[in-house]
């Protein structure tokens, strides 16, 4: 992975490379690959929906159920990507 053989310096000449990492981290997409609950309702499902970096949303006016809900991850960038199963879990009371 680029970002991991990238030195960062305070030098002019190493500024392109911080640009670079900033750019390289922006294309990273986070999205929900898959919700796992004893309510399989698409309408319920539909609801959840993820932002950047991993954070999971629900609106403040959800009708989503009790229950426990456990959400898979999908982390991609060019060439890349990856399914985190499981790896959220939402529990609404």
């Amino acid at each position: 992975m680029p970002m991991t053989t990238m030195l960062i310096g305070r030098n002019s000449k190493s500024r392109g490379k911080v640009n670079l990492l900033k750019e390289y981290k922006a294309r990273t997409r986070y999205s929900i690959e898959r919700i796992d609950s004893d309510h399989n309702s698409p309408e319920i499902l539909n609801q959840f929906s993820s932002v950047q970096k991993g954070v999971i949303q629900l609106p403040w006016n959800h009708s989503v159920p009790q229950g426990k809900y456990a959400i898979s991850l999908r982390i991609s960038n060019e060439g890349y990507s990856v399914v985190l199963d499981s790896m959220i879990m939402v529990i609404i009371k």
